[in-house]
């Protein structure tokens, strides 16, 4: 077990989810990782929160009503392990920076005021974030809090790939163009990949696979990006677990003509209830699989399904996988010579069923090395506030 360095400053990194908060601590000279953690299903009966610090292990089953309370347990994990005074900066991860920030900003009130206009275009992720910026104000009293944001990375996006086909007027007065997103992951497995490719980043042409709840594709050519899958919000793109991904915008137009969807009911809809769960019923890609006939290890559920079950899962996993190829396969074509091709995110690594089903789709591709990367947001945001 590594030595307890309790007199080491350290930077606390928050990263909250829309039902989850993982949290690392790094001791601020070196950014060695001293501990991680998690807390699980907020807002939800089975909430608990698991963590690992100076090699111990801990697991807790409480109720986390909102995210608020899960910094409050995390501050009063740290507080035990007498680290709470050690604690010299505190870093978030925000999804959301718009046009006003793209590098990594101290949060005064001000700006704190500023994001809260962003919440719209974010509504999975900004307003849950903003709450646990507060909550950390008054638990961590005195320390820096800095934000570092998911758009950042990609805010240097060449104009093909970054500019909607809308009117200038509009453009311009709101800030119409593609942002993109998970630009902390695709940024950080784009450097992990030069060093196991042994190139550097900056000469490196990779795609790079964002899968999780969210999930969004990145073309990377000489280490920067110069397309991605999402654009102004989190909606576009891949077919997600509970986002449809691409939709043809007369849809959403004749939807709101329709008795009983309102803006409000089709934000629900669009947000929480399309992608896998909109198709199959359910938005747990594992779920979907065990329906679908696969087995996944370590995941059981003592249950029988249904043919029409079964018969929406394969139809789910099928759509899934189909715009996820033509992404990658588009990329491609674009950036005509190819690295790698990487996977990261919840399904990307855990899944290699996933892998080798998209793969499988693209013989085109099949000489192209395939690599798996665990991303590592915490870092990066500690990497980024540090600078």
């Amino acid at each position: 077990m590594p030595p307890k360095l309790i007199n080491e400053k350290n930077i606390l990194v928050l990263n909250a989810g829309s039902a989850t908060l993982k949290w690392a601590l790094f001791q601020s000279e070196s950014l060695v990782e001293t501990g991680r953690g998690t807390v699980e299903r907020i807002g939800e009966k089975n909430s608990f929160a698991e963590w690992r610090l100076y090699g111990r292990l801990g697991i807790k089953k409480l109720r986390f009503k909102n995210h608020q309370q899960a910094v409050a347990y995390v501050s009063k994990m740290l507080a035990w392990h007498k680290l709470l005074k050690n604690i010299n900066l505190l870093g978030h991860r925000i999804v959301h920076g718009g046009s006003l920030f793209i590098k990594p900003t101290t949060l005064t009130f001000k700006n704190i005021k500023l994001l809260e206009g962003l919440n719209n275009l974010a509504p999975l992720h900004n307003p849950l974030q903003l709450a646990t910026i507060r909550a950390a104000a008054q638990l961590f009293v005195g320390v820096k809090q800095v934000a570092v944001f998911d758009t950042a990375w990609f805010a240097g996006l060449p104009e093909e790939s970054r500019i909607y086909g809308l009117p200038r007027v509009l453009t311009q007065k709101y800030g119409l163009k593609r942002y993109g997103f998970h630009g902390l992951s695709h940024s950080y497995v784009t450097k992990e990949a030069g060093k196991i490719l042994n190139k550097s980043h900056n000469q490196l042409n990779l795609i790079t696979c964002h899968l999780g709840s969210g999930s969004s594709v990145a073309a990377i050519r000489a280490g920067k990006p110069i397309d991605t899958s999402m654009g102004f919000t989190p909606l576009e793109g891949v077919l997600m677990c509970t986002r449809a991904g691409d939709l043809d915008p007369g849809l959403i137009l004749y939807l709101l003509q329709q008795k009983g969807i309102s803006i409000k009911k089709l934000e629900q809809i669009l947000n929480y209830e399309s992608g896998l769960k909109g198709i199959a019923g359910i938005a747990d890609m594992r779920e979907v699989m065990m329906r679908a006939g696969y087995e996944i290890l370590g995941f059981k559920i003592q249950k029988k399904y249904s043919r029409n079950e079964q018969k929406n899962a394969h139809k789910a996993l099928r759509i899934y996988l189909y715009r996820l190829q033509k992404y990658i396969g588009a990329y491609a074509a674009i950036l005509g010579s190819v690295d790698a091709i990487v996977f990261t995110g919840g399904i990307g690594e855990r899944n290699e069923v996933i892998r080798n089903l998209t793969m499988s789709g693209l013989p085109i591709l099949k000489d192209i090395p395939v690599l798996t990367i665990p991303t590592n947001e915490e870092l990066a945001v500690a990497l980024e506030i540090k600078k």
